[in-house]
Parts: C-alpha cells; sequence; structure tokens
C-alpha cells in the first residue's frame, strides 16, 4: 500500500511537485515554512493528520524550501513492513551521512553501529549512547549548513528508532535542526505527542473542497458534485478518488443516482487499511489486557489458541502486561487489576502470580494507599512458599512495608546481594531494598556495582528507579544524584513515562533546593505535581513538598516551608506516604520552632515514633531525636540531640548529621557553652561546604563568627553564580573532559556544552579551559582552611 500517495491528495495531481498548488492549506504551509527558515521558537513541530489529508505534499514543499535556503536534509519515511525492525528508520536517516558517522567518537560510533547490525556482537546497543551519537551528529552537520530531519509516516516507525529520536527532540534548542513530523491522526507516538507543538491538518472546508474540484480535468457538476463533496468529508485524497471514479462511471454506464459513490481500488486500499493495520504487537497487547481482566479460559480459545497452552500463556501474557502496567500513572486501577489477576493465578501458575504481586507493590509504594498492603498481605498468604522465589517474596514485603519486621529483612540483604553479584539488575533491585529498609550504604554498595557492570547507559529496570538518585543524594554524592535524575528523566520522557519523570523532577528539586537555587528548586517540584495526580501518586506528591519546604527553608520563608511540610502528613498527623513522609519530620520540626508551630508539629513527631516503635531505622530514630532536641524546651533539648549523633553510622547521611550538629552548637553557644559548640560548628560548615550546600554554608559560617571562630569572609564564590547544570560542566571540564565526553554524561550535545562553557567564563574570570583545573582546586582548597 502506498499511504504516501493518500497523503499527497491535497495537490493538483497525484503527485508532489513543490512547484504545484496546495489547495486549502495557505496557514499550514506557512507554519512549516516558518519552522524551516528558523524563525519559530520550535525546533520541532508534528504534523497530524488522517490518510489523505497531505501531509507527505506539505513536508514535500518544506523540504523544497528548506534545501533552496542551503540546508541539509535528512529524511526517513515509516514502513509498516520494517515497524518490527529495530533502528530500521534510524538507520533509513543516517544512509547519506556514512562519514560523519565514522566520524564520531568511538563510543559513540560503536553504539550506532551496534544498533545497525555493523558492529561486534553484543547484548544489545546502548540505547542512551545511540540517541547521544544521533544528537551529536546532527550537532556536527549543524556546523556547516542548517539541518532539517524529516520524519514521514512516523507511526510505523519502529520503537527502537522512536526512542532515539525523541531523545534527540528533546535537546535540539539552541542546535541549528529542525525536526519535522509527519504522523497519521489517532496513532499513539511514543515520546513525542505530549510535548512537541503539533499542527493537525483537518478536513478541507467547503471552499477549498470546491476548489480542488475545480481544478480537476473533468471537474464534477450537479448532483454528482454534491454527492463527492458529501461523501468524501473534507478529505482531499477522497475528493480527487471520487472523482475519478464519477468521471470513468459517466463515460462508461452513467453514475448510479442513489447509494455512496464506489471507492478505486486505491482509495479502498487505503482506507481498509487502517481495519487491518494493527500490529501484531497490538494485537497480543489486547489479549495481554483481557489476562489481566480475567483467567478464563474462554480468552484463550476466542483467540483461537488451544486450550492446553491456557494457563502458561495467559499467565505469561499477564505477567508481561503487568510489567507495563505499573509504568503508568493509573495506579488505583493497575494494582486492583494486578491484584485480581495474582488472586486467580495463585492455584496453578504460582510463579506467575508472585510476578504480578511484585508490579503490585511498586504500584503500591507509588501510591501510598494503605488497603493495599493488606490487599498484597492477603494474595501472598495464598501463593504457597517456594524456596526460589524467596527473594521476590523479600523485594514484595520491602517495598509494600518496609518496616513490619525490618530487622529480618536487613539480615536478608547481604545473602541478595551475593546470589545477585553477576546480574545486574537484580543488584539493583537488591540496592531499591536496601534504600526502602533505610540501609543506604549498603544500596549505593550494590547500585556503584550493577552500574560497573553495567556500563549504565540506558534505562533503569522498571520499577522504582528514582530509588537511584534517593540513594546518591541520602549518601552525599549530590552530583551523581544529579545525574541519575538526568538519566531518569531522558529515559522517562523518550518512553512516555510520566511518573519516572516527576518522580526525577522531585529529587532533583530537593537537590536544587540544598545547593541554593530555590527558583529552580520550586520549577521542578512543580513540574513534578503537574505530572501526577497526587491522590494516585502520592509518592510523588510527598517529594515534591519535601522540595518545597527545604527551597522555602532555604530563603528563610519558615512559614511557607511549614506549610510545604505539613501537607507531607494528613490533617490528623498520619503520614501520608508510608515511606517518603518520615524523613520529613526533622524538617518540619525545624520550620515550626521558628513559625511559631511547636505544639501541632510535636504531634506529629510524637504519632509517626509511636507509629514506628521498635521498627524505625537508625536514620529515622536519629531525625525523630533531632525534631524532638529541636521542639524541647530549652533545658530538654541536649539529650535528644546527642542521641541523634550517637550512631556512628549515621556518617553515611552527612547533610542531615551535618544539620544536626548545626542544630546542636547554636543550642549550646546560646546555653553560653561556647567551646563546646564551636567542634560541632566546625564539622557541620566543612560538610556543607563540601556538599555545597550553600545556605546552610551561611548559617554556619554566621553562628561560627557568633562563637568566636575565626571564620575569614572568603572570596565570592564564582561557581555559585552559576547554574547547577553549568557548575557539573565546569568540573567535569576541569577534570579534563571533552565536550563531547561531558555531552555523553550529562546527555547534552556538544554544542550545548559549549555553549554553557562560553557563557560561564566569564562569570569565572578566566579566558581559557586550561584554567579551570586550578580554579576548581582553589576554591576547594579555600573551602577547607576557612575555619
Amino acid at each position: 500500500m502506498d499511504e504516501h500517495a493518500g497523503d499527497r491528495g491535497a495537490v493538483m495531481g497525484p503527485e508532489p511537485d513543490p512547484g504545484e498548488l496546495i489547495v486549502g492549506r495557505d496557514a499550514e504551509l506557512a507554519r512549516l515554512f516558518r519552522a524551516v527558515d528558523s524563525v519559530s521558537a520550535d525546533p520541532v513541530l508534528m504534523l497530524v493528520g488522517d490518510m489523505g489529508t497531505g501531509k507527505s505534499a506539505l513536508l514535500e514543499h518544506a523540504v523544497h524550501r528548506a534545501e533552496a535556503g542551503g540546508a541539509r536534509v535528512l529524511r526517513a519515511e515509516g514502513s509498516e513492513s520494517e515497524s518490527s525492525l529495530a533502528f530500521s528508520a534510524l538507520h533509513q536517516l543516517l544512509r547519506p551521512v556514512p562519514a560523519e558517522v565514522d566520524a564520531l567518537p568511538g563510543r559513540q560510533r560503536a553504539a550506532l553501529q551496534d544498533a545497525f547490525g555493523e558492529g561486534s556482537a553484543t547484548p544489545g546497543p546502548d540505547l542512551m549512547l545511540v540517541g547521544v551519537a544521533v544528537l551529536s551528529l546532527l550537532s556536527d552537520l549543524g556546523d556547516h549548513h542548517p539541518v532539517l530531519v524529516v520524519l514521514d509516516d512516523a507511526q510505523w516507525f519502529d520503537r527502537a528508532s522512536l526512542d532515539a529520536l525523541s531523545f534527540v527532540a528533546r535537546r535540539l534548542e539552541g542546535e541549528p535542526v529542525t525536526m519535522l513530523i509527519g504522523a497519521r491522526g489517532g496513532d499513539h507516538l511514543p515520546g513525542f505527542d505530549r510535548h512537541v507543538p503539533m499542527l493537525t491538518l483537518g478536513p478541507l472546508d467547503k471552499a477549498a473542497a470546491n476548489q480542488l474540484l475545480d481544478l480537476q480535468p473533468k471537474s464534477p457538476t450537479g448532483h454528482t458534485r454534491s454527492r463527492i463533496l458529501d461523501q468524501a468529508g473534507g478529505n482531499p485524497l477522497a475528493l480527487l478518488e471520487l472523482t475519478r471514479t464519477a468521471s470513468a462511471q459517466d463515460t462508461a454506464a452513467g453514475v448510479p443516482s442513489a447509494g455512496p459513490l464506489p471507492l478505486t481500488d486505491h482509495l479502498e486500499r487505503i482506507f481498509a487499511a487502517r481495519l487491518n493495520s494493527l500490529p501484531a504487537s497490538t494485537m497480543r497487547a489486547l489479549l495481554l489486557l483481557a489476562a489481566m481482566d480475567s483467567a478464563d479460559s474462554a480468552i484463550a480459545v476466542s483467540a483461537g489458541l488451544p486450550r492446553a497452552e491456557d494457563a502458561a500463556l495467559l499467565a505469561s501474557a499477564a505477567v508481561q502486561a503487568a510489567r507495563l502496567a505499573v509504568l503508568t500513572v493509573r495506579h488505583t486501577v493497575v494494582f486492583s487489576r494486578l491484584a485480581d489477576a495474582a488472586e486467580q493465578l495463585a492455584a496453578f501458575q504460582p510463579a506467575a502470580g508472585l510476578d504480578l504481586v511484585a508490579g503490585a507493590a511498586v504500584v503500591r509504594f507509588y501510591s501510598g494507599e494503605d488497603t493495599q498492603r493488606h490487599r498484597i498481605q492477603d494474595v501472598l498468604r495464598r501463593l504457597p512458599e517456594n524456596a526460589s522465589h524467596a527473594g521476590l517474596r523479600t523485594w514484595v514485603r520491602a517495598v509494600s512495608d518496609p518496616f513490619d519486621g525490618r530487622a529480618q529483612l536487613v539480615s536478608l540483604l547481604p545473602q541478595l546481594a551475593a546470589e545477585a553479584e553477576e546480574r545486574p539488575e537484580r543488584l539493583t533491585a537488591v540496592g531499591i531494598m536496601a534504600w526502602l529498609l533505610d540501609e543506604t550504604p549498603q544500596a549505593v554498595r550494590a547500585f556503584d556495582e550493577a552500574f560497573d557492570r553495567w556500563e549504565l547507559q540506558g534505562a533503569l529496570p522498571e520499577g522504582l528507579g528514582g530509588a537511584v538518585a534517593w540513594a546518591y543524594l541520602e549518601r552525599g554524592r549530590w552530583e551523581q544524584a544529579r545525574e541519575a535524575c538526568a538519566r531518569t528523566t531522558a529515559v522517562g520522557r523518550a518512553a512516555g513515562l510520566d511518573h519516572a519523570v516527576a518522580c526525577a523532577a522531585a529529587v532533583d528539586a530537593t537537590l536544587l533546593a540544598f545547593q541554593g537555587d530555590a527558583s529552580s528548586a520550586r520549577t521542578r517540584a512543580e513540574d513534578a505535581l503537574a505530572l501526577i495526580d497526587p491522590l494516585e501518586s502520592r509518592s510523588v506528591s510527598v517529594y515534591a513538598r519535601r522540595a518545597l519546604g527545604a527551597a522555602a527553608a532555604a530563603e528563610g520563608a519558615y512559614e511557607t516551608a511549614y506549610g510545604q511540610l505539613r501537607m507531607v502528613f494528613t490533617a490528623d498527623g498520619a503520614p501520608v506516604h508510608y515511606h517518603a513522609s518520615y524523613p520529613a519530620l526533622a524538617d518540619l520540626a525545624a520550620a515550626a520552632v521558628r513559625c511559631g508551630r511547636h505544639e501541632e508539629a510535636a504531634l506529629i513527631v510524637e504519632r509517626s515514633a509511636s507509629a514506628l516503635a521498635d521498627n524505625a531505622s537508625p536514620r529515622l530514630r536519629a531525625l525523630i531525636s533531632r525534631a524532638r532536641g529541636l521542639l524541647a524546651d530549652p533545658d530538654d533539648a541536649e539529650p535528644h540531640f546527642r542521641a541523634a549523633l550517637a550512631d556512628p553510622a549515621l556518617e553515611y547521611w552527612p547533610f542531615e548529621r551535618a544539620q544536626t550538629l548545626l542544630d546542636l552548637a547554636e543550642w549550646l553557644r546560646r546555653r553560653r557553652r561556647i567551646a563546646e559548640a564551636r567542634g560541632p560548628l566546625t564539622e557541620a560548615l566543612e560538610t556543607f561546604r563540601r556538599l555545597g550546600a550553600r545556605p546552610w554554608i551561611e548559617r554556619a559560617r554566621a553562628e561560627s563568627r557568633a562563637a568566636g571562630l575565626d571564620v575569614t569572609d572568603a572570596a565570592p564564590d564564582a561557581l555559585a553564580e552559576l547554574s547547577p547544570q553549568q557548575q557539573q560542566i565546569i568540573r567535569l571540564a576541569a577534570r579534563g573532559l571533552t565536550n563531547r565526553e561531558i555531552g555523553e554524561k550529562l546527555f547534552l550535545s556538544p554544542r550545548t556544552v559549549s555553549s554553557h562553557l562560553y557563557r560561564s567564563f566569564p562569570k569565572l574570570g578566566i579566558t581559557a579551559r586550561s584554567q579551570l583545573r586550578d580554579l576548581i582546586e582553589g576554591t576547594l582548597a579555600t573551602a577547607g582552611h576557612q575555619e
């Protein structure tokens, strides 16, 4: 089927000649021309419409316009027959530029070669690096000429190509590259549909439809014309084909006076194809959804499957559907489906049932709905015990309720880590469990080990990927936390996973707040909240509120900070989320004492302490002790602060420990125990400086001066004038990484990296890249010797 012929119907003839008139599409053509002329602020534009509305013809005119202006045009056209071939569309796009592919840096070149089957045998191409390679290549081409990328019939592109191209599309700002996408209306285009400006081709209005008929060699008249106009419904292709049918029949035996006009073979093939064009994967997905709705063998039979194959096939189908469903934002519906299917499979396919419960546990974490915990426990009891499934059962328990039997769960982690040693995806799962159990040091070790084996550039295992960023944040490895956020955001956006993007935005917002960039922190937190329903996704909602509270506290707006953190708990003081709310207790108390909310905050802290009881982790016990110290009468505060600092293991949460040290030092100084305050102050200030927590650095320095410490005001930190992303780029450049290497690490094009460096140098007072290392080392040395 030549679907492109169907999209060329708005021109005078069947073939798209750029010199020919396009009828009724003046506004759309002008919009495309603005895009290729670089007048538009949007580097990506999607042209959508039904078959036969003229998408290909309009794109052809845009290509002609771009080439006349000196642009380099790269094109790919989707094909149903190649839609299941990974990277086939990307291969078509880049075939005209083999020399430029060969000129890419080694890892990027190898990633593309692996994707195209030209490299050495590997387990699979590095998906993230493929995207970076395409972005670098287009950026390099843009050094010589503007570049126009035209993707037509994109609904037929293979998913791997779509993922790579949507990754690129999000990073074209500032690049001399324009991307035009033609896609059929009503089709889902992963990675593009929500965030890309869209130009929709509707039916031609009556005047344009009549004009198109007037331009035909045998223009219909009278009743025949009215019937054509009515039956075509403004579709340009239908107008042309029905006119040809009427003309041919009029010449032969006359046009029938009643009933619809007969279709040409061409038109019939095109529009009938919509009914037959559901790809096999879509048909399988329908079966998967049916499998999740019911385990009734009639489903399999009605799908033409032998009954002997009901149970294993449906179980496998349900598990696969579950793994996809977990990643959506419809947590209430998905949880119910997963739990129901798990119950139905428990008796005859217990392994598959446990897989479904594992997915339900992840949804339970996202949603934070407490009734789901009871349902999970109920289903789990129905599943027979099996030693080979012990790890998965531990996962379900740790994810759905990390405080029930915490000590036993923690004791299982070393064995699980040893069993997963050569399996990075399982190591990552162990890391997630460790993080949930507040065993952050063990979580970070598992993530480090997994990523060393994984050479992580691609997607994380499904479910709770944000745990990696949180663990690095808590451990004080903030640069790696931001890199994890960038990676999760890129993967999530490419796959259309709003929940993953929202979680990464919330972590990123928290880091920005800690670093003192309150404005950017608020923006990122609001981004997170905009992507989710707070009643469906309590985890992200709580993370975002914590970030907003930290941003307000960084600015000294403690009433606002308290208001945001108060929303992390219900009206009666219970946690909104069973895991995400508790770490906010100390920050809630810190804001409360500065805005006169002692009593309310104390009730919340004590309710949480009672709920956790002996199951609280050492970290949470320390946070509760800090909160109690802040809220206590001055004469009673010291034991609580000392308790919060008693366990040496709490050094693994350096920011939280430094906050407690600062609180203790402030209390000591106000009690005129100045000499005792100096040790905690010195340690707190050193930690805040190492982390780059600017608001807390200022507080600690002010307190140090008040305690009589000789804290010399440092020369203004030039890095403080840069955005967090610019700081990352500067630090990587100071380590000797090239623009391409920095781009690979941060998922940016070399041009974007270069632009950031160009804008940063004047702020840093330097003129050459060679000066960066001395600048960074000098800043660190100054920070380390200011006490």
